[in-house]
């Protein structure tokens, strides 16, 4: 079983329905992956840009692994699609409502190279 940081999830996540997907993602890595992997749920970060004004962000998971390296991921719920003339990401919900969201590989990116 993996390490999870923090163990158990803030009992606000477990209260917070838009964070349905990241419980699943959580609860799926801990079970899924040995004890050489440690996994970090929302990790906030705070870096430099190059101009010297602060930035921060967050990212949903940072996973970890003596071998394999790092992987940063990011969780979005529902059906998430992409419109390929816009480039506007999107996600369905259960109720079929369709919302707006983030682009998650641009969140990934910063989030990468704010870690690195």
């Amino acid at each position: 079983m993996a390490h999870m940081f923090p163990r158990p999830i803030p009992a606000q996540v477990w209260a917070d329905p838009k964070r349905a997907a990241e419980r699943k993602v959580y609860a799926a890595l801990e079970a899924a992956l040995s004890d050489d992997f440690t996994v970090f749920y929302a990790v906030a970060w705070l870096s430099k840009q190059r101009d010297g004004r602060a930035q921060d962000g967050e990212v949903d998971f940072v996973i970890v692994h003596a071998d394999y390296g790092i992987l940063v991921a990011e969780v979005k719920g529902g059906r998430v699609g992409r419109d390929g003339v816009t480039g506007q990401w999107t996600s369905r919900d259960r109720d079929q409502v369709i919302h707006r969201i983030d682009d998650p590989v641009a969140q990934v990116r910063s989030s990468k190279y704010a870690l690195l």
